[in-house]
């Protein structure tokens, strides 16, 4: 008995579809893939310095460019890794980027960016905050 003509296919392409040994143990998640403009680019998270939602989209600000796409902080927030952070209901900021944090009004504080860029630690996520950082001073 012959079998069909498409599962005839779908077995032979099977059969030609193997895993690449140097990159079936790779990871990527250092990766973001950003669809901007008509292209699709690559960003290494480690190039990203902080994001902002702004409406019904995102602003990525890396060192040397800005992309905006659409989508939600909290589906960009899913896909980052350890190295990054909320600090309030609009701002996510890499940690590696952090350089000080300063006293602002009422107890609340700002977080300083290596670049200067400073964002409010809002008050609902300062405890995870400094959990996330080990929380050295108690």
């Amino acid at each position: 008995m012959e079998l069909p003509e498409k599962i005839q296919f779908s077995n032979q392409a099977t059969a030609l579809v193997k895993p690449l040994p140097h990159i079936q143990n790779e990871s990527f998640h250092d990766l973001l893939v950003v669809k901007t403009g008509g292209k699709i680019v690559l960003v290494k998270l480690e190039e990203m310095i902080w994001a902002e939602s702004a409406r019904n989209s995102v602003r990525l600000h890396l060192r040397s460019e800005t992309y905006s796409v659409r989508g939600s902080l909290e589906k960009l927030e899913e896909m980052l890794n350890g190295r990054f952070i909320r600090i309030n209901r609009s701002t996510i900021v890499n940690l590696y980027e952090v350089q000080e944090l300063q006293s602002w009004f009422h107890g609340s504080l700002r977080v300083v960016l290596r670049g200067g860029t400073m964002h409010a630690l809002s008050p609902s996520y300062k405890k995870r905050f400094f959990e996330t950082l080990g929380n050295p001073f108690g």
